[in-house]
């Protein structure tokens, strides 16, 4: 289902939704200085906060991509490059706690995807990083491009997509192989289906595609929008998008 942006849309920058739909991730204004430095954890279900976390904010700038692991229980969040911090950064946060447990320096992008699960996990960035949090170790350029759009993994996290400017990639689930290309023109955002066999992504803000992950061939047609700009798109839990 086509889906329009607003302020609590995961289409939005700097937001985003945990797999079990549970749990709005937002960064917004912190009301003492009015920058947007607070990260917002809302229950989607009966709307209130669950967690509001004041983010370290001296020479950084705000939240550009989130992105929840898989059980829901780690946010990633990346932060822009601004005149006092030239470079990205990224904060590693304990959902229960709102506990900021790391910060990653010199990484991040304008989209995030976590990977793996419980302590093994793995961060993807547009910006072509690949971090292993158990370990902390960075690799750049992992993705062998740092042209990209956007990166996300499937529900089961053995598979990475990866949007470029002539198509989508297809790695494992580690980052550290890719197992082939499906050429095409640009697409954000990519999302999978609930079982993992298809891809879906917004061409122009304006067509949907669908693409069969396993023959790696798009099913059918791009399909026009209602009218409207496209911002995002969803599976429904019989699999339709």
């Amino acid at each position: 289902m086509p889906a329009g942006t607003d302020a609590a849309n995961p289409a939005a920058p700097g937001s985003a939704l945990s797999p079990d739909g549970t749990t709005l991730g937002y960064s917004g204004p912190e009301p003492r200085t009015g920058k947007p430095y607070r990260l917002v954890l809302q229950d989607t279900h009966a709307g209130r906060i669950r967690r509001s976390v004041v983010l370290d904010a001296p020479g950084r700038g705000p939240v550009a991509a989130l992105a929840f692991s898989k059980d829901g229980r780690t946010l990633a969040a990346s932060r822009n490059a601004s005149e006092d911090h030239p470079d990205w950064s990224t904060d590693i946060i304990d959902t229960a706690t709102g506990r900021v447990s790391r910060t990653l320096t010199d990484v991040g992008g304008s989209g995030a995807a976590l990977g793996g699960s419980g302590d093994d996990l793995v961060l993807v960035t547009t910006s072509s990083d690949r971090v292993d949090l158990r370990t902390g170790r960075a690799t750049r350029n992992a993705l062998r491009n740092t042209d990209l759009y956007t990166v996300t993994f499937s529900p089961d996290g053995k598979t990475l997509a990866v949007s470029d400017p002539t198509g989508i990639a297809l790695w494992n689930g580690d980052a550290t192989q890719r197992l082939g290309r499906m050429p095409g023109r640009p697409v954000t955002p990519l999302r999978f289906s609930p079982d993992g066999h298809s891809l879906a992504g917004v061409e122009d803000s304006e067509l949907l595609r669908l693409w069969d992950v396993p023959s790696r061939r798009p099913l059918g047609a791009a399909l026009p929008g209602s009218g409207d700009t496209l911002h995002d798109v969803a599976f429904d839990d019989q699999g339709s998008p």
